[in-house]
């Protein structure tokens, strides 16, 4: 049962408003938390994000702390709302931006996890990454951690503990259950089960439930590895056959 923990929305998500001072303490957090388990984790930038001296830092803590920096789109819109020359021109330009903590790893996540709605579309949208010499990187288990973000931090602007704490466990819940379902489907579509590339975002949820869902995947035996070490699987190397038009595993891809 191997993982790689991959990290979307840096420098910080944007479901809610958040001060400087939050999103830096969560970010350490977040990189205090992977260093305990010995983590190298797989985080992905949103190009327009990256504005001011603040975001900036958290991208340079993130890298510095050891972990791999790839290209999540300039504007984070779904494919599915752009012709393939605006697909093109929004990943050059985040591409200038993230320059300096990629660098030589290049990797990149489709926003939504959505790839386009025809199989041509589909193509013609992976050549460009393969042009710009980009791996893609998919996701094998999506737990919507902005759902529940979304209500943990209303909950804490509120001042209800005991809302924020509900959520919490409910969070780690759906986390351990959702991970043994894809392990189990890939067992049963694979015939055996890949090394899993978990999907978290870079947001107050996860910089506060970090440790103790990382503390339960190793329990229930979870082993974490690193992002160049899964995505060497050839899972990873499959075209999509997903004609939907919902982001979803990447075992419902190929």
């Amino acid at each position: 049962m191997n993982l790689t923990i991959t990290i979307d929305d840096l420098p910080f998500a944007r479901n809610i408003d958040s001060t400087s001072s939050t999103k830096l303490s969560v970010v350490n957090h977040i990189i205090n938390v992977l260093e305990h388990y010995n983590i190298e984790s797989l985080g992905f930038a949103v190009g327009e994000w990256c504005n001011d001296t603040a975001d900036l830092k958290l991208l340079d803590l993130f890298y510095d702390a050891g972990h791999l920096i790839g290209n999540h789109s300039f504007s984070h819109q779904s494919i599915e709302n752009m012709t393939l020359s605006e697909f093109e021109s929004d990943l050059i330009k985040a591409e200038k931006i993230l320059a300096r903590w990629t660098r030589s790893n290049l990797y990149f996540r489709f926003p939504y996890l959505r790839m386009g709605n025809s199989p041509r579309f589909k193509y013609q949208a992976m050549q460009i990454l393969s042009k710009r010499e980009y791996r893609h990187t998919p996701v094998t288990i999506d737990l919507e951690d902005w759902k529940f973000d979304l209500r943990y931090c209303f909950a804490c602007n509120q001042d209800n503990q005991y809302a924020a704490n509900a959520i919490i466990n409910s969070y780690v819940e759906y986390v351990i259950t959702t991970s043994q379902y894809y392990y189990e489907l890939a067992i049963e579509l694979l015939g055996y089960s890949p090394p899993h590339l978990l999907l978290l975002h870079m947001n107050k949820l996860n910089g506060d439930c970090l440790s103790i869902i990382l503390t339960m995947l190793k329990k229930v035996g979870w082993r974490f590895i690193p992002p160049d070490v899964a995505l060497n699987d050839s899972i990873y190397l499959q075209q999509s056959s997903y004609l939907g038009d919902k982001g979803v595993s990447w075992l419902h891809h190929i």
